[in-house]
């Protein structure tokens, strides 16, 4: 039995990922005027962390209230993330999938760093970078991934396991 979730309006860019157990929602910057749109995206998915990769210009207090999590871990558009950040990361995903709760990364545009960490969980539970890479372009519409995350992708993880 499928269910419809109706929204009475949606964040104009997300797309939804899933991995084992645990379903990322890789999206856009919030605003401080859309951020309502986001919570009842939030809630309808079972979203219950919400990692930030980019610069903080929303306030995080609606997010709190509603009993999401929020973890940052911004690094630059172009930048890679370190081995700390993806720690961190795998520590939250590890964490989803014990309690059965989906995460929501979001960036600028949800097109480069966000795709990139759920590529990194993609590849640390098991998936080769080639597959991950696919996977998630597949579900991205435009240009995902920079040159320099695909080589990061390929020199941190095998290409096929």
């Amino acid at each position: 039995m499928s269910v419809k979730i109706q929204f009475d309006r949606v964040p104009s860019q997300h797309f939804d990922i899933t991995l084992a157990s645990t379903t990322f929602v890789i999206c856009e910057n919030p605003t401080t005027q859309n951020i309502p749109e986001f919570l009842q995206l939030f809630e309808a998915l079972n979203v219950k962390h919400l990692v930030r990769t980019s610069v903080k210009n929303y306030e995080l207090d609606q997010f709190l209230h509603r009993g999401i999590r929020v973890s940052e871990l911004q690094f630059d558009h172009s930048a890679l993330p370190n081995d700390a950040d993806i720690d961190k990361f795998m520590n939250i995903v590890k964490e989803a999938q014990a309690q059965k709760f989906n995460i929501a990364v979001q960036g600028v545009s949800g097109k480069t760093r966000s795709p990139l960490l759920v590529a990194c969980a993609a590849c640390e539970c098991g998936m080769g970078a080639n597959e991950a890479i696919q996977l998630i372009r597949a579900r991205i519409s435009g240009q995902v991934f920079n040159p320099d995350q695909v080589e990061f992708l390929y020199g941190r993880y095998k290409a096929e396991k």
